[in-house]
């Protein structure tokens, strides 16, 4: 009976052309990253949010998620950058939002 690792090799050759790497994980990517401003954060963050890539930020209520997010973005904006919000919820209140862009 054939290994486990040359069953797999067979698998990954028979599919190679129609599923490229099906069962090879693809390399990590190294993204650029921007500072969320908070140190210890951007340590465990290994330096920030990946730029160009989708971030999601959950919490429990009141954790500080939207602060953070809220943060981020002006800081990001003020440099120039094109950010987005995509909130599942609907509850962003633009008037609330409105004085993280000043500090």
């Amino acid at each position: 009976m054939p290994s486990a690792n040359a069953l797999r090799l067979q698998i990954e050759h028979d599919l190679e052309r129609r599923f490229p790497a099906a069962l090879t994980p693809a390399p990590r990517t190294i993204r650029e990253v921007a500072t969320t401003g908070i140190a210890a954060l951007d340590q465990l963050l290994d330096g920030g949010l990946p730029v160009g890539a989708i971030s999601e930020i959950t919490g429990p209520v009141s954790s500080g998620r939207t602060s953070l997010a809220l943060s981020f973005l002006a800081q990001r904006t003020r440099e120039g950058r094109v950010c987005a919000w995509i909130g599942a919820g609907d509850s962003l209140d633009a008037e609330s939002a409105a004085p993280a862009a000043w500090s």
